[in-house]
């Protein structure tokens, strides 16, 4: 019975340094273009069911290198001028982030120009 607690705990914990990560990434990569690209709206996410529509906009995908699984995490990148976005999945910052001008109504963003 201990070591499927032991086993239990172990997979708790690694789940958690995997959801920090994510969440520092998703803060970090939103602030870092946020900082270069002021007069753009930016959106960091991973679940690729989730509804994007932008304008003017720079896609990217990314992985994410989670060097103590030996994995990756891919993200979706958007660096826009106005759009809108539905979230799929969980609202923490392990799944997304973003930045700019914007309206957040439950799982719904709606991103507006920035003016300069």
């Amino acid at each position: 019975m201990q070591a499927i607690t032991l086993g239990i705990n172990i997979a708790d914990s690694i789940e958690k340094q995997r959801q920090d990560a994510e969440t520092q990434y998703t803060q970090g990569l939103v602030a870092q273009l946020v900082s270069q690209y002021p007069q753009k709206n930016v959106i960091v996410y991973h679940n690729q069911d989730s509804q994007f529509s932008g304008v003017n906009v720079v896609h990217m995908h990314v992985e994410m290198d989670l060097n103590f699984l030996s994995e990756t995490q891919g993200f979706e990148v958007q660096v826009f001028d106005s759009g809108t976005f539905t979230l799929e999945g969980d609202g923490g910052f392990a799944n997304w982030c973003f930045g700019g001008n914007s309206n957040r109504n439950g799982d719904f963003v709606q991103f507006f120009p920035i003016s300069g």
